[in-house]
């Protein structure tokens, strides 16, 4: 086949699958502060985020002052927990900073029963809709076609901009959305396959090639 026809297929596949990148912060709260009606002693609150590039590749840091320093490339750095996502791979690496040697962990998405309800809130000015799951309560919008959220949750026909846990001891909600997004590269840590499934690390880092 042509070479320069592949090229054309190539980055017409890319256009029909771009989509907008967006860079969302988010509350985590934990016990009292989140809860009045049902405090926890001991409650504490931070902020998180999560990047997204234009091929729904994303980035989540749990601690989002790691990134201040340059703001035009962010998961290079150590960064304990952070989560990287591939929603076309159904995988996701997670940073584990903490252990010796430092790694990325492959692992798949986990697959929830969600259950869609007819209630619906306002997140950072979107549309939300309410999802239900074993052990969270998800809220997500459709106007963002993307089916990622913060951490490991996943799954929904949109960017999830709020979830929590049924004993309502914790909360994860979005501020503040930009239609931005820096470029995403992987730290120079070792890359272990995922123990409980089929590994897609070569697609990954295929991803990360050019």
């Amino acid at each position: 086949m042509n070479k320069n026809f592949l090229f054309v297929l190539t980055v017409l596949s890319l256009s029909l699958n771009a989509q907008e990148s967006y860079s969302i912060k988010y509350n985590h709260l934990y016990g009292i502060e989140s809860f009045k009606e049902k405090p926890i002693i001991g409650g504490s609150n931070k902020n998180e985020v999560l990047f997204i590039d234009s091929f729904g590749v994303s980035f989540y840091s749990f601690n989002p002052l790691t990134h201040r320093k340059n703001k035009e490339k962010v998961g290079g750095k150590l960064d304990n927990h952070a989560v990287f996502s591939f929603p076309l791979q159904k995988r996701y690496l997670l940073e584990y900073t903490y252990l010796s040697p430092p790694h990325l962990q492959e692992d798949t998405f986990k697959q929830r029963n969600w259950v869609i309800t007819n209630d619906s809130m306002i997140i950072a000015g979107f549309v939300c809709k309410q999802a239900v799951a074993e052990e969270v309560i998800a809220w997500y919008s459709s106007d963002i076609p993307i089916n990622v959220g913060p951490a490991y949750y996943n799954g929904l026909p949109g960017l999830i901009l709020r979830v929590e846990d049924h004993s309502r001891r914790w909360l994860i909600e979005a501020y503040s959305i930009d239609k931005n997004c820096p470029s995403i590269i992987l730290p120079k840590l070792k890359l272990k396959s995922c123990r409980t499934c089929d590994s897609k690390l070569e697609e990954i880092k295929n991803r990360f090639s050019h």
